[in-house]
């Protein structure tokens, strides 16, 4: 191992395309290439990259490279390209940034804001102020929003801990030493004004030391970066301030002067490092950057400092008279005593045995690689509980922030039930009918199914679109995360296990399986979002805890292959149906492999239940579950928390309401309206409509498609009409503000319809910008601004949000397949849809685009034609072998999705489609189980006549009568079921 620790230095790009980018392309270009030189000539890969600010220009205006967003886009495309000019490249998180007074959006500075400053008096009224983060700190701080966002959104969330402030604490370990790392902010106070600044900016340091020493992590020695140099603070601060940084950090490293590039301090081995100006002119002999390398076998320190030649047109080493060689080198002999007694602390913390010899190798012992294995778990876990504990309220006009109340405190738990047997199988139970549907011992909490994992240690979770997959995952990875124990003692009821050896994968041999023992709250939780996953290919396990935690400093060497290997990970994969489908066979590959490799932890898989067939999990030895719709009290359960969570956040928007009585006619309204009350049979939408029931003054939509309509309107349009004062109207962005509702959807409608299309469920900005120009063209609206369009929708709309880095995603599945429908239904494509009649990603925006309002259209007619003409309508016979069994289920899947089409449709024209139905009905009717129970009860009323009782039915079919009344549940079902009173059926109606 390298017993060096190797840092870039790079300060002020002042990126601006349209003000300095003619002169900067050569400096930017030819200092990549330097860096690439740097490594071949001296071995100078950085361990780290430290920018100290100024990464943009400033906003300057509106047009294509001029706002300020645009520059921080051309900025991380700048540091990207510096971080791929090493070999191997040097990883993103590994890059930290601090802001600077060009960072700052002087048109977000008002009158108020500068005088607030002017009049402050004191040290302790500014850091009084600073401290408290109310709301005039949020305004003067929101001159740093725009550097917030670019942050966000470009994935450097690792500097986002301290987001309050934009300061952060972080740390990495680097040849056997532990690098604390801290970044403050000294812009806040700035106006953008330049020289005339100088000892004038207020930056409260001892609070923002005093903050980050007490979050930095463990570490042998800490870094501190910050743009400015202490003398350009006002009196009160400096010289006081760099006194304090001196004391507390053995290296201080800025930007913004150019000039003491290394000043020392040999009595207190402290040092400052100033960069020069990645690009200011370049003409300008201020141009420059530099490495700076420990070397802890030979106790030396050395900075090779570069600068620009504009006469030669590239860079050049920086020499120094008496300071440095001919290669720009300066020796920090200073440093020597430091890095010795360094080297001798960390050696006697590990229990290092010094022998004879000088120069040897920092070591770590076992003993301390159990110490900070479990100094990174604690903190991993408290990292995963911090992120996901929280869910965010529909249809509230406050900051995201303000949107998010817990998780743990809001969640209502979901019912899971054991997926039925086989229809055969079924078909030959006989017995009391409570055997297969009373709900206690078929239907379990959630909680109780993962109790489940310790007798098989894998789970596979089917359910519809907003069932609430994804956040059962969430709230279980934060369960996991608190190492929350429930008693043993606790009898537990177990769910009904299937037969691990029902089939077998590609021609293997029957999987062997590990024994899991142990609660699952005991284990460490990992997520990973296969919609990330593009190719198919899953992140490598080195990578886990990045998904959920990657602010954290690197997880100590081997960390996550010991905990793999000892069965203490819960890994949850979320959302198989949303890997493309030329990529999915290549996921399930990793998937059987990475058990293969690891297989004593705990695994969770969830889908959509059409995505996969549960054979090919079954052979890996899940059981699987599938989740139920929610239950009339679990929905009046959701609907009074939901609206809790409602009040505590409009409360604490200085905007109090009492929402009880909101709440209780909303359920008084569901119970007497069943097909409203259906479109609340899951977490999403539920939400969807407690959101509406507030917003539009009680009024509710009662079919999917218009539930989806009037959540877009409230989103896209009514929320910014009636948005009244003038701070808030500044938030909107002023092209965005012009757009029309229609327009705004239609933009929403060109990206949903892209994602459907290409098959995935996310995509980059720079596609999402492609796909918003092309739409902006075709409504005569080329001038205007895609990215600034873009980002309006991601912040203002609610209904798309970033993903992961650089790319973004629709809210829910769900609105992406409806206003993708939206567009296949405008533009009258037929056959593309019915070309993907058998493909699950597919189904839901097919059944949105018949259901669709279009009055003497035949769009509906046509499109539920060509499905029927893929449908086979012959009776099925009775499957024998197992490969007849699948078969058959196909075929019983297509007839059953022609169903769904024909009663979902607004308008059809069609005696032949009429027939076909009637035809079907007769033969899929009665349901023979109960997973055809939830899929029929989605038909309506059209099949209440086939679920009248016969005689000769059998046990399995008359539980499933009852449960498709049950959830349709208007008055005809009602009446339909007391036929069911005299069978044992009784208990499951009282359920």
């Amino acid at each position: 191992m390298a017993q060096t620790l190797t840092w870039l230095h790079l300060s002020d790009i002042h990126a601006c395309k349209p003000r300095t980018g003619w002169d900067a392309k050569r400096v930017t270009d030819t200092l990549c290439k330097d860096l690439k030189k740097m490594q071949e000539r001296y071995g100078l890969r950085p361990d780290l990259i430290f920018f100290t600010g100024d990464a943009a220009f400033g906003h300057i205006g509106s047009g294509e490279g001029k706002s300020i967003a645009e520059q921080f886009r051309e900025a991380h495309d700048f540091l990207t390209t510096v971080r791929e000019s090493f070999q191997p490249a040097i990883e993103q998180r590994n890059l930290f940034l601090v802001p600077g007074n060009h960072d700052v959006n002087r048109n977000k500075i008002s009158k108020f804001e500068k005088q607030a400053l002017e009049n402050i008096n004191s040290l302790d009224e500014v850091t009084s102020f600073v401290q408290d983060a109310g709301i005039e700190w949020q305004r003067i701080i929101g001159r740093l929003d725009d550097y917030a966002h670019f942050l966000q959104t470009y994935g450097y969330d690792h500097l986002l801990t301290g987001r309050e402030h934009l300061i952060y604490a972080d740390a990495r370990e680097v040849a056997g030493f532990r690098v604390g790392i801290a970044g403050f902010n000294s812009a806040w106070s700035s106006l953008g004004a330049g020289r005339t600044e100088a000892g004038r900016l207020w930056m409260a340091g001892r609070f923002q030391l005093e903050t980050l020493l007490q979050k930095l992590p463990k570490n042998d020695f800490a870094i501190a970066l910050l743009h400015h140099p202490t003398n350009w603070l006002v009196p009160e601060e400096n010289p006081t301030f760099g006194r304090e940084l001196e004391r507390d950090f053995p290296f201080v490293l800025h930007g913004h002067e150019h000039q003491d590039f290394v000043r020392s301090n040999a009595s207190t081995e402290h040092t400052v490092i100033s960069a020069g100006a990645c690009h200011e002119w370049s003409e300008s002999k201020n141009n420059g950057y530099n490495f700076v390398q420990l070397d802890f076998v030979n106790r030396t320190g050395k900075v090779w400092l570069r600068q620009y030649d504009s006469t030669g047109g590239g860079w050049i080493p920086r020499i120094i008279h008496d300071r440095t060689d001919d290669s720009g080198c300066w020796i920090l002999e200073h440093l020597t005593p430091w890095i010795e007694k360094l080297c001798s602390s960390v050696a006697a913390k590990k229990n290092f045995k010094p022998t004879v010899e000088d120069n040897i190798p920092i070591e770590i012992t076992p003993e301390s690689k159990v110490d900070r294995a479990e100094d990174y778990e604690v903190r991993y876990r408290k990292a995963v509980a911090d992120k996901l504990d929280y869910v965010q309220l529909f249809g509230i006009d406050v900051p995201k922030e303000s949107k998010e109340y817990s998780l743990t405190v809001a969640y209502v738990s979901l019912n899971l039930s054991d997926e039925d047997e086989e229809a055969t199988e079924a078909e030959d139970l006989e017995g009391d009918i409570n055997e297969l549907t009373v709900k206690d011992t078929t239907t379990f909490p959630a909680e109780q199914v993962f109790d489940n994992l310790c007798d098989k240690g894998r789970l596979l979770i089917r359910g519809v679109a907003g069932s609430g997959k994804t956040t059962l995952l969430r709230w279980a990875a934060v369960q996991s995360a608190r190492n929350e124990l429930v008693s043993r003692d606790t009898a537990r009821q177990k769910l009904p296990l299937i037969k691990p050896s029902l089939s077998k994968l590609d021609g293997e041999p029957d999987t062997k399986f590990s024994h899991n023992s142990g609660d699952w709250r005991e284990k460490i939780p990992f997520i990973i979002r296969l919609r990330d996953c593009t190719n198919g290919q899953l992140p490598r396990p080195g990578q886990f805890p990045l998904l959920l935690a990657k602010e954290l400093p690197d997880p100590p060497a081997n960390w996550i292959d010991d905990i793999l290997k000892s069965g203490r990970a819960l890994v949850m994969f979320d959302g198989v149906d949303e890997v493309p489908q030329q990529a999915r066979d290549e996921t399930m590959r990793e998937i059987r492999q990475l058990m293969k490799t690891y297989p004593d932890n705990y695994y969770v898989v969830t889908t959509r239940p059409e995505a996969v067939e549960r054979v090919e999990f079954i052979g890996l030895g899940f059981v699987s579950a599938r989740v139920e719709p929610m239950t009339p009290p679990d929905r009046d359960t959701f609907i009074d928390r939901w609206h809790d969570a409602m009040e505590v956040r409009l409360r604490n928007w200085n905007e109090a309401a009492d929402l009880r009585a909101l709440a209780k006619r909303l359920k008084q309204r569901l119970e007497a309206t069943p097909a409203v009350a259906r479109l609340t049979s899951n977490p999403l939408l539920c939400a969807v409509v407690c959101a509406l029931h507030r917003a539009r003054n009680e009024n509710l939509p009662e079919t999917p498609v218009d539930l989806c309509e009037k959540l877009c309107e409230m989103l896209l349009d009514r929320r910014d009409k009636e948005r009244l004062s003038f701070e808030a109207q500044k938030l909107i962005n002023e092209a965005y503000g012009r757009l029309e509702f229609r327009v705004r959807k239609g933009l929403l409608s060109q990206l949903a319809f892209h994602m459907v299309t290409s098959g995935v469920s996310a995509i980059t900005e720079a596609e999402a910008d492609r796909q918003i120009i092309e739409a902006l063209g075709s409504y005569k609206l080329s001038n205007i601004n895609a990215i600034a369009i873009r980002r309006a929708l991601v912040e203002r709309s609610g209904i798309l949000q970033e993903s992961s880095e650089q790319r973004i995603e629709f809210l829910h599945n769900t609105l992406k397949e409806f206003l993708a429908a939206e567009r296949f239904v405008n533009i009258g494509d037929v056959q593309i849809l019915a070309n993907h009649t058998d493909e699950a990603s597919w189904q839901p925006v097919i059944l949105f685009a018949v259901a669709l309002p279009r009055d003497g259209s035949k769009f509906a007619t046509e499109l539920v034609r060509a499905i029927l003409e893929k449908t086979p309508l012959n009776a099925l016979s009775k499957a024998r072998s197992k490969q007849d069994q699948l078969e058959a289920a196909k075929l019983r899947s297509k007839q059953f999705f022609f169903l769904r089409c024909y009663t979902n449709a607004y308008q059809l024209n069609d005696p032949e489609i009429s027939q076909a139905f009637t035809q079907l009905s007769e033969q899929l009717l009665p349901p023979q189980n109960l997973t055809d129970a939830t899929v029929l009860a989605s038909c309506g009323e059209a099949i209440i006549p086939y679920l009248k009782k016969q005689t000769g039915w059998k046990a399995a079919e008359r539980a499933a009568c009852v449960r498709t009344l049950g959830l349709i549940g208007d008055q005809k079902a009602r009446d339909l079921l007391k036929e069911f009173l005299d069978d044992s059926t009784l208990k499951v109606l009282k359920n």
